[in-house]
C-alpha cells in the first residue's frame, strides 16, 4: 500500500474477448513502466 496514490505508466494488452481467469475488460496491465510519486 505504499505506492497508493501514485501516478503510474502502464502497458497494457488488448485481448478481443474475455475469460473468467483473465476477468471482465479486454484490456490486461502486463508492464508498469514507470511510477512517479504525488507531491502531498
Amino acid at each position: 500500500m505504499n505506492n497508493s496514490g501514485n501516478y503510474f505508466d502502464l502497458h497494457y494488452r488488448e485481448y478481443k474477448g474475455t475469460l473468467p481467469w483473465r476477468g471482465f475488460s479486454p484490456y490486461i496491465v502486463d508492464k508498469i513502466i514507470s511510477m512517479k510519486a504525488v507531491e502531498r
